[in-house]
C-alpha cells in the first residue's frame, strides 16, 4: 500500500469519527417540548377551584361545588358528584393554554359561536372569580375559541377537544353512583322497619347493641357488614319518578325502610323512620321487572330515586337473633375449679346394636395446700420403683375425679376451657330446645370461684347431637344456638395425663419409623 492510499483512508476515518461524535451528542441532548407563543389562559390552579357553573346555550345550568374534599352537584339536582369526572373537568379548564388572539367583529363573533356562546363557564377560587365564554372548535386543528371576561379579543386555545367533550356531557356523567354520603364509621344509629317488625341498633363507644325489639349485645361482624352495605349502596341507574309506576315507588309503597344517623343515640326510644328528624332515610320499593334483579330505592339525603341490585336488601333482611353477639358465654379459665361432662347415648340398632350408655367425667383443680403437704417419700419411692425406661410424669394442676384421682392432662384441659372463653355460636335459633331423641346428649357444668366471691358460680350448658353431621343444638339459659358437630369430640377425648409419643427425627435420608441409634 502506497503513501497516498494510506492518507486517503486516514482522512475517511477522521470524517466518520467526527460524524459519529456529533450524532451521539445529538442523541444525548434533551428535547425542547415547549411550544413557542403558548401561555396559560387563566391565573388559577385547579386545586384552588371550589365552584364551577356551566351554562350551555339552552340555559340548563350545571353547578358543582366543593365541600371539604368532596364535590357535590348543586344543579340541576342535589347529589353527590363523581370525584374523577369533576376533577377532569376542573383540571382541563384550569390548564387551558392560548396560542394567540383574534378580533371579535360582529361577523367573526357569530362565526366562532361566541355571540351567543356555546357555553359560559364561571369558576370560583378563593376570592377570585373567573368567567369564560366558550365558542366552537376551529375548522382545522384541535383548537377552541374562548373569551375571558375583561378581554375584547378571543383566545385561540390549543388541545382543547377533551375540555369541550367534558362540557357536552349530560349532568348525569358528573353524578356519583354511590347513594349515601355518610361514611360507615360515622354511623351510630340504624333502624330497620319491615312488615314483620322493627329493629333498632345503637352504637355507644365502640360497641353496638340491639335496642329493640329486645335489648341484647350485637355481633360486631354483622353490624360491620350492614354499615358497609349502607355506605356502599350504589345506583345501577338513576330514574325519574314520572317514569315509574306509583305502586312501585319506594315513597308510596316501601317494602323496607332503613334510617341511619351519625348522631349519638338518645336515651329515649326514637320515633319510626317516617317521622325521624335528621339522618338519612333509605326506602326500598318494588322490583323493576319480573326478573327481580333490581329494586327501586329512594334516598332522602342527598335526594335520589334509582335502581339498585335487589341483593342490596340482603344485609338488612335480618332477624334480631341474626344480629345478636355470637358469644354465648365467656369464662375466665383461671377461675375454674371443676368441670363436669355427662354424656348420654341412647340405644341403637343401626348400623350395629348398642345399648344405652351414660358416662360422667369430672375434672377438678387440685388444691395447692394438699400438694404442698404431700410426703416427699411418696414421690421418692414411686420414682425409685418405676422402671428406668419410664420417666415420671410431671404433676399437673388438674385431677380426673372419675378415674381415681388420676392426673388430667393440663394441655387438654386448658384447650377445653378455651372453647368456653368465649363459647361462640354458629347461629342462634328461635327454639325451643329439641325434644326429639338425638344421637347423644351432653350436659356440661363449669364451676368457677371468682376472686372475692364466697359462693361458686356454675354455668350449665346442654347440647344435643342430631347425628349425620348435622349441627349440634345447644342451650344456655334462655339462648338456643347451633354449634359445629365436631364440638362433641372436644368433650369426649381422653383427658388423662400421659407421656407424649417421642417425635421421630426428620430430614434427608430418614425413612418413616427410622430412629437414631
Amino acid at each position: 500500500m502506497n503513501y497516498r492510499t494510506t492518507l486517503i483512508l486516514l482522512c475517511v476515518l477522521i470524517v466518520v469519527g467526527v460524524a459519529l461524535l456529533f450524532v451521539n451528542r445529538g442523541e444525548k441532548a434533551p428535547k425542547d417540548t415547549s411550544t413557542p407563543g403558548e401561555a396559560k389562559l387563566i391565573d388559577v390552579e385547579s386545586k384552588d377551584i371550589t365552584k364551577v357553573i356551566v351554562t350551555p346555550a339552552d340555559g340548563k345550568r350545571l353547578v358543582l361545588e366543593k365541600r371539604g374534599v368532596e364535590w357535590r352537584l348543586v344543579e340541576p339536582v342535589a347529589a353527590l358528584a363523581d370525584l374523577w369526572a369533576v376533577d377532569s373537568l376542573v383540571r382541563g379548564l384550569a390548564e387551558l393554554r392560548s396560542r394567540g388572539q383574534i378580533a371579535l367583529t360582529g361577523e367573526n363573533a357569530s362565526t366562532i359561536n361566541l355571540n351567543p356562546p356555546r357555553y359560559q363557564v364561571e369558576m370560583e377560587a378563593g376570592t377570585k372569580t373567573v368567567k369564560l365564554k366558550i365558542g366552537s372548535r376551529s375548522a382545522v386543528g384541535d383548537n377552541l375559541y374562548v373569551q375571558l371576561e375583561g378581554r375584547s379579543k378571543a383566545d385561540v386555545v390549543v388541545a382543547a377537544a377533551e375540555v369541550y367533550d367534558q362540557l357536552e356531557k349530560p349532568f348525569t356523567s358528573y353524578r356519583q353512583m354511590k347513594l349515601v354520603a355518610m361514611p360507615s364509621n360515622d354511623i351510630k344509629q340504624i333502624e330497620i322497619t319491615r312488615p314483620d317488625g322493627r329493629i333498632v341498633l345503637n352504637k355507644t363507644g365502640e360497641d353496638w347493641q340491639v335496642v329493640s325489639p329486645e335489648k341484647m349485645p350485637a355481633e360486631a361482624s354483622e353490624i360491620s357488614d350492614m354499615t358497609a352495605a349502607i355506605s356502599g349502596l350504589s345506583a345501577a341507574e338513576y330514574v325519574n319518578e314520572a317514569d315509574v309506576s306509583s305502586q312501585l315507588l319506594p315513597n308510596k309503597n316501601a317494602r323496607m325502610t332503613v334510617w341511619l344517623s351519625a348522631a349519638a343515640p338518645a336515651t329515649q326510644p326514637s320515633a319510626p323512620p317516617s317521622t325521624q328528624p335528621g339522618g338519612v332515610t333509605i326506602r326500598f320499593g318494588g322490583y323493576d321487572t319480573v326478573l327481580k334483579e333490581n329494586v327501586y330505592v329512594a334516598v332522602s339525603e342527598p335526594g335520589a330515586l334509582a335502581k339498585v341490585a335487589a341483593a342490596s336488601m340482603d344485609k338488612f333482611n335480618k332477624k334480631p337473633l341474626d344480629l345478636r353477639d355470637r358469644n354465648v358465654m365467656k369464662i375466665d379459665p383461671g377461675q375454674v375449679s371443676r368441670v363436669l361432662v355427662v354424656t348420654d347415648k341412647p340405644a341403637t340398632t343401626q348400623p350395629t346394636t348398642q345399648p344405652a350408655s351414660r358416662n360422667e367425667m369430672v375434672i377438678e383443680r387440685k388444691k395447692q395446700s394438699v400438694a404442698a403437704t404431700k410426703p416427699t417419700t411418696n414421690a421418692t419411692t414411686m420414682a425409685a420403683t418405676q422402671p428406668a425406661s419410664q420417666p415420671a410424669l410431671p404433676p399437673t394442676k388438674w385431677a380426673l375425679k372419675s378415674a381415681s384421682d388420676a392426673d388430667a392432662s393440663e394441655a387438654e384441659v386448658d384447650a377445653l376451657l378455651r372453647k368456653f372463653s368465649p363459647l361462640r355460636a354458629d347461629k342462634y335459633v328461635a327454639g325451643p330446645f329439641p325434644a326429639t331423641q338425638p344421637a347423644a346428649t351432653y350436659t356440661i357444668e363449669i364451676t368457677l370461684h371468682p376472686a372475692g366471691s364466697v359462693e361458686p358460680v356454675v354455668h350449665k350448658i346442654q347440647l344435643v347431637d342430631p347425628g349425620d353431621g348435622k349441627p349440634m343444638i345447644g342451650q344456655y339459659k334462655n339462648l338456643v344456638f347451633e354449634l359445629n358437630s365436631a364440638f362433641a369430640a372436644d368433650l369426649t377425648k381422653d383427658f388423662a395425663n400421659k407421656l407424649e409419643a417421642p417425635k421421630l427425627p426428620s430430614g434427608p435420608g430418614m425413612m418413616p419409623g427410622m430412629g437414631m441409634e
